[in-house]
């Protein structure tokens, strides 16, 4: 069961609502902190999940219109920088560079032969992780 806390609760606020859920289901019942999850699972309940009950309607809005919101950014930021490697890596191939160590490299090998000046080639590195 997933739970979006109001305000931020300690670490352990998951432990006694699992275990009293736990107690009046009759099964062993696992809660998870939203506003802890990573941004895939907040993804995947805020489109899928089902409404058991809410306390503040303005919280639960924001989280639904949110969430989904933050994983496709995510993920159009994650594919527009395999984009960039893809496009590294050919550019290197075609024109017979040094074969990059990993995808960072790929843009290091860019700016060493002049295709990306420093600083850009420094962010792609970063962006490549």
């Amino acid at each position: 069961m997933a739970v979006l806390f109001a305000g931020e609760p300690a670490p352990v606020a998951t432990e006694p609502l699992a275990a009293d859920l736990a107690a009046r289901l009759g099964t062993g019942v696992d809660v998870v902190d939203l506003g802890r999850a990573g941004l895939e699972l907040r993804g995947r309940v805020a489109e899928s999940g089902r409404l058991l009950f809410s306390a503040d309607e303005v919280a639960r809005v924001r989280f639904e219109v949110d969430a989904p919101d933050q994983f496709r950014r995510r993920h159009l930021v994650q594919t527009a920088a395999q984009i960039c490697i893809d496009l590294a890596d050919h550019v290197i191939a075609a024109d017979g560079h040094r074969t990059p160590r990993d995808d960072g490299d790929a843009f290091r090998v860019l700016a060493e032969v002049g295709v990306l000046d420093d600083g850009l080639a420094g962010r792609m590195v970063a962006l490549a992780g």
